[in-house]
């Protein structure tokens, strides 16, 4: 028996296939920003062999890019209301990316910083768009999914990052 002034649904309204193109592109890039983190847990002995460092030092490569992830989450929010979700997913995907290639590049940078200060750098850097992706995809997520099956897409968006 229903409550009363709820209505009960009749059938289940398909997803159009363009919803289902914009929900595999944010839960991607979430994708990407999580298993990145996994990545550089793995590699700390390599990464402390190779520029020379203390595991101590190079511990601030996870230090930094989770210090910036959690100084950016709370503004993400702010920033998808004042200049659109979709431009700052945008930006932050590019943000992310950008300090993927120059955590990269770090090593081989010549000058007066050294390479594991570099990457320390980078790695803050690439935190702040690493840390605007994931509540931005849940909002551009949801938004998407609009037509009444927001429950579904709450249990597989957490699933799918789960997975990295």
């Amino acid at each position: 028996m229903a409550d009363a002034g709820v209505a009960e649904p009749t059938h289940s309204t398909p997803i159009e296939a363009h919803v289902w193109r914009i929900a595999a592109v944010v839960v991607l890039g979430s994708i990407m920003s999580i298993l990145d983190t996994t990545i550089v847990n793995v590699a700390l002995d390599t990464l402390g062999r190779d520029l020379h460092s203390s595991l101590s030092d190079i511990q601030w490569v996870i230090t930094g890019y989770f210090l910036a992830q959690a100084a950016v989450i709370p503004v993400s929010g702010y920033f998808a209301n004042r200049f659109g979700a979709k431009r700052m997913f945008i930006i932050a995907l590019a943000i992310f990316t950008l300090g993927s290639l120059l955590c990269g590049l770090s090593p081989n940078m010549g000058g007066p910083i050294d390479g594991e200060e570099l990457l320390i750098i980078f790695r803050i850097f690439q935190g702040i768009g690493g840390g605007m992706l994931f509540p931005l995809a849940t909002a551009i997520t949801f938004a998407a999914f609009q037509s009444g099956c927001c429950d579904q897409i709450a249990v597989a968006m957490p699933a799918a990052t789960a997975v990295a």
